[in-house]
C-alpha cells in the first residue's frame, strides 16, 4: 500500500464528528500529508466551508491546491470558476485542477480546453482529474506541451499509472484520526508538495519603456506581466522583468513600438487588399446565404412593372372606350362600314385580353413575394464549442449556434450586463484571406453583440457592440 502525501478534499468531509469538525489539518501533516487540493466549487456554486479548509490548512502549513468540479448543462463555468477562486484568494502560481467524471455531454477534450487555457492566462498552473479510462480521449502531447498535471483515479490499481503525475489511489479509508471515509493521492512528479512561490509583479504593461541593460535576454521563463500566465517565450531588457512575445497557447504579443516597426513592410500588402476589396460585388461571393436572388425572380413580374401594365391597360380601355363612341356616331352616317355589333366584338376581345394580362402579371408577382418571404437562412447547432480560424471558413456567409463561453472565455472585465447570456448566434462574412464575425447573444436580457475581423489564422479581439437607449 502506498503511503499518501496529498489528499483531497471537499464538502462532504465538512461532517460533524461527535460534535467537532472531522478535519485536523495539523494530524494530517502529522500523517504524511503536505498538500491538499480543495474542491472551490461545483458548477456555479462555491464549495460550502471551503474557506474554512483554507484557513485550517495554511495554518498547518500544508501546500493548497484547488479544483472545480465540472457539472453538466451549466453554463459560464469558466467565467464563475476564475471569479470564485479570485474571490477565495486562490494563490497564483498554485495548481488548479477540472474535475471531470460521470456522464458528460460533447468533446471532454474542448470543454478542458477552454478551462484550462483560461485558468493558465489568470496565473494559475493546471490539471485535471479523470480516471484511467478518460484519459485515452485526450492528446497527451498537448498536456505537456501546456504543462498539465495529470491527477488520474485508478483505484483498482497495484501500482500508479505510467501517465500519472498525481495518482489517486484509495477512498475508502480513513487517515490519522480522520475515521471517515478519505480520497488519497501520491504526488509522483512532485510539483504539488513544493512550496508555491508568488509571481514578481513588478510591472503590467508590456509597452512600458524599459531601458537595456546588462543580463537582457530572449529565452523561454514566466513572465513578470499580468498578461498570460504558463512558461513562454519572453524578452528581458535587464535581465528581471520578462515581456512575454509567445504565450503557451500559440498567441504572439505585440507592443506599439513593433507596430511601429512592422508598419513600412505592411503597407503596400494593406494598400492592395484594400483596393481588392473594394471592387468586391454581390457576384464573387460564394457560398451566400438561402435568400431570393434577382436570378430567381426571372420570369416574374416586378412591382412596378405590373403598375406600368396596369396604366398602360387603363389607358388602352379609355381610348377603346372612346373610340366606341365615335364608332356608334359614325355607324349611323357610314352604315355598313362598321357595325355597332362589330365594334362590340372587338372590345370585349380587347378588355379580356388586357384582363389576362392583369390577371397574369398579379400572379407573377405574388409567385415572387411567397420566394422572397418563405427564404430562410439556416443556423448551423451542430457544434457550440469550436472556434474556427478565419481561413478555415470558405468564402461566403454562415451562421452558427455558439456557447459564448467558448468564444469569449473571459468577460469579466466587461461591464455586468455585457456578462450576461451564454448561447448565441455567430455569423461570419468571409472573402478572400479576411472575415468578419458577429456574435449575437440570445439569452440576455440587454441585446448584446460583439464584433471582430480576422486575417488567415488570427482573429482580432472582439469589440463590444449596443444599445444605449431603452424604449418603454
Amino acid at each position: 500500500m502506498p503511503s499518501p502525501n496529498v489528499v483531497d478534499l471537499s464538502e462532504y468531509q465538512t461532517k460533524a464528528v461527535n460534535g467537532k469538525m472531522d478535519i485536523d489539518f495539523a494530524n494530517l501533516k502529522a500523517n504524511g500529508i503536505q498538500a491538499v487540493i480543495l474542491r472551490l466549487g461545483h458548477g456555479t456554486t462555491r464549495d460550502n466551508g471551503v474557506e474554512h479548509f483554507i484557513g485550517q490548512a495554511q495554518r498547518a502549513g500544508l501546500v493548497i491546491h484547488g479544483y472545480h468540479f465540472y457539472e453538466a448543462g451549466i453554463n459560464n463555468q469558466v467565467e464563475w470558476s476564475i471569479q470564485n477562486a479570485k474571490e477565495l484568494g486562490f494563490a497564483a502560481n498554485a495548481y488548479y485542477f477540472l474535475d471531470m467524471e460521470g456522464k458528460i455531454s460533447g468533446k471532454w477534450p474542448e470543454i478542458f480546453r477552454a478551462f484550462y487555457r483560461n485558468w493558465k492566462m489568470a496565473g494559475w498552473n493546471v490539471g485535471l482529474y479523470a480516471s484511467l479510462s478518460k484519459y485515452s480521449q485526450f492528446d497527451l502531447n498537448e498536456f505537456k506541451t501546456n504543462e498539465v498535471y495529470k491527477w488520474v483515479a485508478a483505484w483498482d490499481a497495484e501500482h500508479a499509472p505510467e501517465i500519472a503525475d498525481v495518482w489517486q489511489y484509495n477512498c475508502l479509508t480513513g487517515l490519522g484520526k480522520y475515521s471517515l471515509k478519505l480520497d488519497k493521492d501520491v504526488d509522483i512528479t512532485g510539483k504539488l508538495i513544493q512550496k508555491i512561490e508568488a509571481p514578481g509583479k513588478l510591472e503590467t504593461d508590456p509597452d512600458g519603456q524599459y531601458k537595456i541593460k546588462a543580463g537582457a535576454f530572449v529565452g523561454f521563463d514566466y513572465s513578470t506581466t499580468d498578461i498570460i500566465g504558463g512558461k513562454m517565450l519572453v524578452s528581458s531588457p535587464n535581465g528581471v522583468d520578462k515581456i512575454p512575445k509567445l504565450g503557451p497557447d500559440g498567441s504572439f504579443f505585440f507592443n506599439r513600438e513593433d507596430a511601429h516597426r512592422m508598419l513600412p513592410y505592411l503597407k503596400d500588402f494593406i494598400t492592395q487588399q484594400i483596393q481588392a476589396a473594394r471592387l468586391l460585388t454581390w457576384d464573387n461571393i460564394k457560398g451566400k446565404p438561402d435568400l431570393v436572388l434577382r436570378s430567381d425572380l426571372s420570369g416574374y413580374a416586378k412591382l412596378d412593372t405590373v403598375d406600368a401594365v396596369k396604366a398602360t391597360a387603363e389607358s388602352a380601355l379609355s381610348s377603346a372606350e372612346k373610340a366606341q363612341s365615335t364608332a356608334n356616331a359614325n355607324s349611323k352616317k357610314f352604315g355598313d362600314y362598321v357595325t355597332t355589333d362589330k365594334w362590340q366584338e372587338y372590345n370585349t376581345a380587347l378588355e379580356s385580353a388586357i384582363a389576362s394580362q392583369m390577371d397574369g402579371c398579379t400572379k407573377k408577382t405574388e409567385n415572387a413575394l411567397a420566394i422572397a418571404k418563405s427564404a430562410k437562412t439556416t443556423i448551423d447547432v451542430s457544434d457550440e464549442m469550436t472556434v474556427k480560424k478565419p481561413s478555415e471558413y470558405s468564402e461566403g456567409f454562415f451562421h452558427e449556434l455558439k456557447q459564448v463561453a467558448a468564444m469569449i472565455p473571459d468577460r469579466s472585465g466587461l461591464d455586468k450586463s455585457a456578462q450576461a447570456g451564454s448561447i448565441a448566434v455567430l455569423s461570419t462574412m468571409s472573402y478572400g484571406n479576411y472575415a468578419r464575425q458577429t456574435l449575437k447573444v440570445l439569452d440576455s436580457q440587454r441585446p448584446m453583440t460583439f464584433i471582430r475581423n480576422g486575417s488567415g489564422d488570427t482573429w482580432y479581439p472582439w469589440e463590444t457592440v449596443t444599445t444605449t437607449i431603452t424604449v418603454d
